[in-house]
């Protein structure tokens, strides 16, 4: 029932996308993996703390290729708060109808006018889980062109070197983010890995965790190696095959959707994948939940 109503609202916003539209009189351009953003609402308080949480993201000018993101009141559209508050479904449900690409929540719902390459979205007017996982949505299949890869990980860096933990909910990624104190955090759920002049790099997600850090959005850290997490009574590291690498990586993209992806989008997400597993170190790490798990699995040298 509950999808049937968020349906039944987005084909509203939908009708209503014009009259919604031309109320959002603040606008915030940033910058998101080099994925240029024009972010327009009508709220204020929310202007602000968009724009304090991506300060390092902003961008003073306004870019010409900007992608248009419209995040309208949900009161606009006489959407009370049980429309997200009784739906527990984490995972995007999609259609396609004329011009358009839909998507419905658990945290918002939203649609890609393809005509005008534009996006429209609707959720709690509040800096919380409606923003990120809209984000977490419309950005990993623009980041494949940049040769980037949204990963459902944490990322850890020691001494400036970033280190990957893969896994299934449940593996162990947010714990071992706890337990890697004192060394930096860039996300325990979502973060990016890139490839820039053959080279292979780790970006803060960016797009709302438990564990991040807003200073550090759009730093980059060289990458030290992967690991698929599993918890264990003692620590130690043991070699993956080339098959497994590659599955355990494919496992470990977030949010492209694979059936909404078309030949050419494809064949670069081979390539990325690929190209990380030949240049990088990529291991199982057995870990004990203690905090001396990073001493007693790197080399020296890597401390």
């Amino acid at each position: 029932m509950m999808d049937f109503e968020k349906w039944d609202a987005l084909d509203h916003f939908i009708s209503a996308k014009n009259v919604v539209k031309a109320r959002l009189d603040k606008s915030i351009h940033m910058s998101l993996h080099h994925l240029h953003l024009k972010l327009q609402l009508s709220n204020v308080k929310l202007h602000e703390q968009v724009t304090n949480h991506y300060q390092h993201c902003l961008q003073n000018k306004p870019n010409t290729d900007s992608l248009k993101i419209n995040w309208v009141d949900p009161s606009e559209l006489g959407i009370t708060d049980d429309l997200w508050n009784l739906d527990a479904n984490p995972n995007c449900r999609q259609k396609q109808i004329e011009g358009y690409n839909l998507v419905i929540q658990r945290d918002f719902i939203a649609f890609h006018d393809t005509h005008n390459n534009e996006y429209f979205f609707t959720a709690r007017y509040i800096l919380d889980d409606g923003l990120f996982n809209f984000i977490r949505w419309m950005m990993p299949r623009y980041l494949i062109s940049k040769n980037k890869l949204l990963l459902h990980s944490s990322c850890i860096v020691i001494h400036e070197k970033a280190y990957f933990a893969l896994g299934p909910s449940g593996a162990g990624k947010t714990t071992l983010a706890t337990l890697s104190d004192p060394h930096i955090v860039l996300g325990d759920d979502m973060n990016v890995i890139s490839i820039e002049d053959n080279k292979l790099y780790a970006v803060a997600g960016a797009v709302g965790q438990r564990i991040e850090n807003p200073k550090l959005f759009g730093k980059k850290y060289p990458l030290g190696g992967l690991f698929w997490l599993d918890q264990a009574q003692e620590c130690y590291l043991s070699e993956l095959k080339d098959s497994q690498k590659k599955m355990f990586l494919l496992r470990s993209i977030a949010n492209i959707f694979w059936d909404n992806l078309n030949p050419i989008e494809l064949e670069k997400v081979f390539k990325i994948t690929q190209f990380i597993i030949k240049n990088s170190t990529f291991k199982q790490l057995h870990f004990q939940k203690i905090p001396e798990v990073w001493e007693r699995v790197l080399p020296k040298q890597d401390l």
